[in-house]
């Protein structure tokens, strides 16, 4: 249950609260661990290669002077997100198109309320007792693509914690 429950503690990040005075590889990876990672523990992963690998393919911009701002921090953690759902350039090419449809605070700040309001859903939608019924899909035609990923990460990940614990309606122990 610790998963599931640490999943529902998850709270978004919004665009204004990302660090935009520079951070170096091993305080970024520190920091989307602290603010991202922590609420899903067995669902996301992080290391300096790979970070360096996104920046070679183009994934995320380039650091500035070995340093990340805002701008590269909000572009990781999207990708960390979506890295388990889609393939990494289809990540970056749905980056570019949210670029094009609005601003890129606007886009993440979306991405956010999205993923938190989606995982929300879900995990309400697990209290029921008899029946999971989930009714929390909404999306218009500027986000329907992000929406539709997160929501593909969300399930994915709630059905990983539920495994992990081995089912959450067995008799020893209900969803709290």
């Amino acid at each position: 249950m610790e998963g599931l429950n640490k999943i529902r503690e998850f709270k978004k990040i919004n665009w204004e609260d990302i660090p935009d005075y520079g951070l170096y590889s091993e305080q970024l990876i520190k920091y989307i661990e602290d603010s991202l990672m922590s609420y899903f523990i067995n669902s996301l992963s992080l290391s300096p290669s790979m970070i360096n690998n996104y920046v070679k393919n183009g994934v995320i911009p380039k650091p500035i002077n070995k340093k990340y701002y805002r701008e590269h921090i909000a572009n990781l953690i999207v990708v960390v997100i979506l890295k388990s759902v889609i393939p990494i350039n289809s990540i970056k090419e749905g980056v570019k198109l949210q670029k094009n449809i609005m601003s890129e605070k606007d886009s993440f700040n979306e991405f956010m309320n999205t993923l938190e309001r989606t995982l929300q859903n879900i995990l309400d939608s697990l209290e029921e007792k008899n029946n999971f019924i989930y009714e929390g899909f909404k999306a218009d035609r500027e986000s329907i693509s992000l929406t539709l990923a997160i929501n593909a990460f969300c399930f994915q990940t709630v059905t990983s914690e539920i495994l992990n614990i081995n089912g959450i309606y067995n008799k020893e122990r209900e969803y709290e």
